[in-house]
């Protein structure tokens, strides 16, 4: 596909968007707020400011493609950002409010007032004006999730515990990256802004978990930041789907020039002192929304093929489906990444989590003698977060017993 044709279809697409939220919001307002709607100057600000936004949210794709200075390029986003997520936000309590207001202006009152009024607000009253402060919700978490949007990574320290873990391992610290998205909202120099994050960590394996880049004519010096971290073990990479859909022989190429090792259903035997750790990478699926439980054994099979035993097995896997795979195989821990932790959560875990319980979001999960640590992202491919930050894990492994809860503590 060119790049002709996808500007052309992400164009299109968010037209569509636009379209139904503008309309929808649209007629929203007009019943929320009758008396401000029948005032012409407010109606035609309204609808000015409504089109802008639209054009700027429209133009998106186009905006990408022009080499406009980054400074000016995040401002845009960050405002188109924040009134597309509004909308979105506020739509369903917009709807739900007018509706509100019809069913309470259209009902009798329950027990009709006899003489003078009583002075104040009353219920009904009260519910209309609560209905029209939706918007305004809508307003401030839409600001607060582009600012989170545009916030740095956080670079946090997670000590996972092992029974059986090897004494020479005892410590060990892995940094992951994962989800960077290279490209459109992150650029190189913010790569090296968390390559210089990660330095401070002091880690001793660095891995990429997938979806680095969506340029992948800048995913070349990318890796090469990457390798400048010198860990003492190395820097390899798993593959995610986005190196599939933005081409498969480009990425390949560039790992084959690099210094970073690809992991694609292979794996790399590490020697750490008397001991021995297995580090093997999964296949990605490439698509959404299908049933890849057959698919993630295989590729899980095939990436442990030949793996001693005796080791500590560390498996990379984009997607956190794999971990059930990885599970069964008896891996020690995976890394994952993927999801972003569906950029909304709270208290460490992706608010999506009790609806998606079974498709590890965000965060340290157990199952049976195996651990999975699913990424938030260091990137994004929307500049929105709210109380799911991006952050550069930095797994420690200590001896321990396996349900002791992992402690987590923010670098910086």
């Amino acid at each position: 596909m060119t790049d002709s044709l996808r500007i052309l279809m992400a164009s299109a697409a968010a037209l569509l968007v636009v379209a139904l939220l503008v309309v929808g919001w649209w007629r929203g307002l007009r019943s929320l707020y009758p008396e401000v709607w029948a005032k012409p100057k407010w109606r035609r600000g309204l609808g000015v400011a409504l089109g802008v936004w639209a054009a700027l949210t429209i133009a998106q794709p186009l905006l990408r493609a022009l080499e406009l200075p980054r400074e000016l390029r995040l401002l845009i986003m960050a405002g188109t950002g924040i009134g597309l997520v509004a909308l979105l936000l506020t739509l369903p309590f917009v709807g739900l409010g007018a509706w509100l207001r019809r069913r309470l202006e259209g009902a009798p009152p329950v027990d009709p007032p006899t003489g003078d009024p009583e002075p104040g607000l009353t219920r009904r009253e009260l519910a209309i004006h609560g209905a029209r402060l939706a918007p305004v919700g809508g307003v401030v978490l839409g600001g607060t999730g582009a600012q989170g949007g545009q916030a740095m990574a956080e670079v946090v320290e997670l000590e996972l515990a092992f029974p059986d873990l090897p004494p020479d391992l005892e410590g060990l610290r892995i940094l992951q990256y994962s989800d960077v998205h290279l490209g459109h909202f992150i650029d190189l120099e913010e790569v090296q802004q968390l390559v210089d994050q990660g330095r401070t960590a002091r880690p001793d394996l660095v891995v990429l978990t997938g979806d680095i880049a969506d340029d992948l004519g800048q995913l070349p010096e990318a890796l090469r930041m990457f390798k400048s971290l010198e860990a003492r073990h190395g820097v390899y990479a798993s593959i995610g789907n986005h190196e599939y859909f933005r081409g498969l022989k480009e990425t390949l190429r560039a790992y084959d020039k690099s210094q970073v090792p690809l992991l694609l259903e292979a794996g790399a035997s590490l020697q750490i002192g008397q001991s021995k750790l297995q580090l093997s990478g999964a296949d990605d699926p490439r698509y959404l929304g299908r049933q890849n439980a057959d698919f993630f054994q295989r590729t899980v099979d095939t990436a442990l093929n030949g793996a001693p035993s005796e080791a500590f097995h560390l498996l990379l896997s984009h997607r956190p489906e794999g971990f059930v795979a990885a599970q069964r195989r008896g891996v020690h821990l995976t890394l994952s990444g993927h999801t972003h932790g569906a950029q909304v959560g709270m208290a460490g875990r992706s608010l999506f989590e009790p609806l998606l319980p079974d498709k590890y979001l965000w965060g340290a999960y157990q199952e049976g003698g195996s651990r999975l640590y699913t990424s938030s992202g260091a990137g994004h491919w929307f500049p929105f977060r709210l109380g799911c930050p991006r952050e550069l894990p930095v797994l420690k492994l200590v001896r321990g017993p396996l349900g002791q809860a992992p402690k987590k503590r923010r670098l910086s």
